[in-house]
């Protein structure tokens, strides 16, 4: 407010002595702005801030992913849960039918070692600390920098998570799970054929 009144002042006056005063308070806001913004940076999670600034432009927009209305070449729909399941109807078409075959596993009392396998805690924890911390998380919205943050204490008990599920053959249900969203590929914006899915995986 200080700065904007000097300005006035100056612009009013027209005398340099009023022009020296606003430069010298416009320097100074500038550079308590950059200082203010410098500590936030330091403080945060470049690939979070990041993240906040592309959320709130989203926020901020009129512009959507997904148009108003959309079809797959016969049925047209404008509520947002119809679109859901027409997206859901057009992917799982893309789908083969589930197979029968059954896989032998290892019984974890009496392994064989010719199939058994083992992921270290150290072999976890790299993967782990490797993750990229802009991927979009999945149903458990546990994002992957928290992942990247505590590695050093998840990576054992992941580590046997991991080795029961490869050495039993069986996973936790809500491994199987995902969030699917739909990618645009080229042509009407507006038929669901034109996406791909991408699922999000926990």
């Amino acid at each position: 407010m200080r700065k904007e009144n000097l300005r006035k002042q100056a612009k009013r006056t027209g005398l340099s002595s009023d022009w020296d005063k606003y430069k010298a308070a416009r320097s100074y806001f500038s550079n308590l702005r950059d200082s203010e913004c410098r500590v936030y940076l330091d403080l945060e999670d470049h690939d979070s801030v990041s993240k906040k600034f592309w959320r709130q432009v989203k926020v901020n927009s009129s512009l959507s992913r997904i148009p108003p209305i959309i079809n797959d070449g016969q049925v047209f729909k404008s509520d947002s849960e119809e679109q859901a399941n027409l997206f859901n109807l057009q992917f799982a078409s893309n789908f083969s039918d589930p197979s029968n075959y059954t896989i032998e596993t290892t019984d974890p009392d009496d392994p064989d070692p010719a199939v058994i396998c083992e992921f270290s805690s150290g072999e976890v924890y790299q993967v782990l600390s490797k993750l990229n911390a802009r991927k979009g998380p999945g149903p458990d919205d546990i994002q992957s920098n928290i992942f990247n943050k505590c590695a050093g204490v998840s990576a054992y008990p992941l580590s046997l998570l991991y080795n029961q599920a490869h050495n039993t053959g069986s996973l936790p249900s809500i491994w199987k799970l995902a969030n699917v969203v739909p990618v645009f590929k080229s042509g009407d914006k507006g038929d669901v054929r034109n996406y791909r899915p991408i699922s999000l995986k926990n």
